[in-house]
C-alpha cells in the first residue's frame, strides 16, 4: 500500500517578470517532489495532433 507524501507548501502569487506563479511556502531540500501529476498520459504523436488542432 502508498502511504501519501507530505507535498511542501507552495503559494500561488503574482510574479513581477511572468504574472501569476507557484512559489515556495517554506524551504524545501534537494530531491524532494513538490507536485503529483495527476493528468493524462498520451503519446508524442496524439500529442502532435491535439497541438495542431488547437492551434488551427
Amino acid at each position: 500500500m502508498l502511504w501519501p507524501t507530505r507535498l511542501p507548501k507552495t503559494v500561488r502569487k503574482r510574479s513581477r517578470l511572468h504574472g501569476w506563479g507557484v512559489f515556495a511556502g517554506e524551504s524545501i531540500n534537494k530531491n524532494t517532489r513538490i507536485i503529483d501529476y495527476a493528468g493524462e498520459l498520451i503519446s508524442k504523436k496524439v500529442s502532435d495532433i491535439r497541438e495542431d488542432t488547437y492551434l488551427n
